[in-house]
């Protein structure tokens, strides 16, 4: 008996072991975190489609720049920038350079003083190629094939971030009448997806790391739903302090690792009359966009690497 019980104990201690490991497994919605292909896909602001693309590619590069707002898109042209290369004009650039961990990290440049701006917003974001650009390498799990929100038990958001110089004026507050209209900051953020309601519906969600007025946002609609086609279109800004991390200091750099699906979960139910509150029709990453913003008057100065976007079931 006392062999047996023994044995007993055995199994079950290893069937308890082997079940925490299945549980636990984080799984990529990624296929090249990082980034680590050398090189970048541009994205027109105009059209939404890609124009060219620099670095010293493969071809098949899975990571892109996304520049909306911006008054002269960045050109399709590489200029060898120390160990790294770049692309820039007057109003922006991006710097690629290895990052001592692996893969490269991406720093941004944004300049929205030039008074044509106005009291516009100019974004400056990387991102990994998705269902909207199928002509290009894909690097995001469709959204087809991922579970949904409400089977999950973790969604993980990771990255190491920096400020190096950010700053504001004041002319889109002065043209709009509206104090705070000028501001710099950095975020990471998700796009999910819900396939399943007439118009699909699509919820932007963005965790601020940094914001050049000091305000911080706690799960804030800008967006209660608005025809954008072919969505609905919602959106939240959370910021980072409400993970109990603090939020990034000019000239210091953090790196984040977020378990986002509680607040996930919570925007969803706690969303707009009009917004499907059933989890299981939610996916959870239609779209991930990392880098820096500026509205109005403003300059900004960013870094970004070591990007992942996980979930557990």
């Amino acid at each position: 008996m006392g062999l047996q019980r023994s044995l007993f104990v055995l199994v079950l201690c290893l069937t308890f072991s082997l079940g925490n490991q299945v549980n636990a497994e984080e799984i990529s919605l990624l296929s090249n975190p990082g980034p680590k292909d050398n090189a970048l896909w541009l994205i027109d602001p105009d059209t939404g489609q890609h124009y060219g693309q620099v670095g010293y590619y493969p071809p098949d590069s899975r990571w892109h720049i996304a520049q909306w707002g911006i008054l002269n898109r960045l050109p399709a042209k590489t200029k060898r920038y120390g160990k790294g290369w770049k692309t820039q004009n007057k109003d922006g650039s991006v710097s690629y350079l290895p990052s001592p961990s692996g893969g490269y990290v991406v720093d941004f440049k944004q300049d929205s003083r030039n008074p044509n701006y106005g009291s516009t917003e100019f974004d400056l974001f990387l991102e990994p190629n998705h269902f909207i650009y199928p002509t290009l390498p894909q690097n995001l799990m469709h959204y087809d094939n991922q579970p949904s929100l409400g089977s999950l038990t973790a969604v993980l958001m990771k990255a190491w971030q920096m400020i190096v110089y950010a700053w504001h004026g004041e002319r889109g507050s002065l043209m709009t009448g509206i104090p705070g209209s000028d501001l710099a900051s950095t975020l990471l953020a998700v796009a999910m997806i819900n396939p399943y309601t007439s118009p699909q519906q699509i919820l932007f969600y963005q965790v601020i790391t940094y914001d050049s007025r000091g305000l911080v946002f706690n799960k804030d609609w800008f967006d209660n739903g608005t025809w954008d086609e072919p969505y609905m279109t919602y959106g939240v800004d959370d910021s980072v302090q409400n993970y109990g991390m603090q939020a990034l200091t000019i000239g210091n750099e953090r790196r984040y690792n977020l378990n986002i699906i509680d607040r996930l979960k919570q925007v969803v139910q706690e969303g707009p009359a009009s917004l499907d509150k059933d989890l299981h029709h939610w996916k959870v990453a239609g779209g991930l966009y990392f880098g820096s913003w500026v509205n109005g008057e403003a300059v900004i100065h960013s870094k970004i690497s070591s990007i992942d976007f996980t979930y557990e079931m």
